[in-house]
């Protein structure tokens, strides 16, 4: 961070400015020894993955619609399967039909 803010004040320009404020704002998300450690994956092609299996599969049917009422619970829905919580989630009693 010191040589960006030095790099800054020698040449003031928006993009290392943004930088700057990104790295700031995201500092604690930036620590990827750390979620390694913990068996986190770091790199995005894991979750592109994912997002591909799980939310575009059910909604990139053809002819299919979506009311933005009923996107998020369906989704829901498909994560929980995705993460083997199905059971655990009916199980503990979170939802209950009108």
């Amino acid at each position: 961070m010191k040589e960006l803010e030095e790099q800054y004040e020698k040449n003031q320009n928006n993009r290392l400015k943004r930088l700057i404020g990104y790295i700031k704002r995201f500092y604690d998300s930036l620590n990827y020894e750390n979620f390694k450690s913990m068996g986190y994956p770091i790199g995005s092609g894991e979750i592109e993955s994912a997002h591909k299996s799980v939310p575009q599969k059910r909604l990139k049917i053809p002819g299919a619609t979506w009311s933005p009422n009923s996107i998020n619970p369906m989704l829901d829905l498909r994560i929980l399967r995705a993460n083997d919580w199905w059971n655990e989630f009916w199980m503990q009693g979170w939802f209950t039909p009108n």
